[in-house]
Order: C-alpha cells, then structure tokens, then sequence
C-alpha cells in the first residue's frame, strides 16, 4: 500500500509505501532486502531520474529493540503523481 503524505520536516510531497515484514518467510524477506538495497543504490546515482528517490526508511518504535516482531516497513520516498499503468495505458496524468 502506497499513500501520499507531506514531510513534516522539508514540507515536500512524499509517497511512504507500507511493506509487511514478516520473519517467518525468508523468500519474503529476501526480496524485501534486494528491493530496498536497489532502491538505495539508485537513490544514491546522481542522474537517474526514472527510479523515486528513497529518503528514508522507518521502523515503527516498539519494535526498535525486537526486530523479531516487526510486522510491517515503511519506506519514505519522494512522491511520483503516475503509475507505471499510467504511463504504459497512456493515461499518464498529474493529479497534484
């Protein structure tokens, strides 16, 4: 699930996108990493404009000391107003 907020600190547009995040499944977790880990190392190329900058990464706070328990991430990153079928249907429009 994705959802557009406001940054409380630069006040700019964000898309903070909730991932669940279970232990259990290793697969799963697996391609979390890799996901994030991609995210990351584009975020951090100067140019690449076609991939959301990610600002940061959250972890709800009482599960700070028990990752064990975490059940869902949330990946702050910079808002993007289309989506992929937007722009691959034609109907690619800002909605800001």
């Amino acid at each position: 699930m994705v959802i557009k907020a406001i940054h409380r600190v630069n006040k700019i547009s964000v898309a903070i996108k909730r991932v669940p995040c279970t232990f259990d499944d290793m697969n799963h977790m697996k391609y979390l990493l890799r996901e994030i880990t991609i995210m990351r190392q584009l975020s951090e190329k100067e140019g690449c404009t076609h991939i959301p900058q990610l600002y940061e990464i959250l972890i709800p706070e009482k599960y700070i000391n028990n990752i064990q328990k975490i059940s869902s991430l949330f990946l702050v990153m910079e808002y993007v107003p289309l989506t992929l079928k937007d722009v691959l249907t034609g109907n690619a429009k800002d909605d800001n």
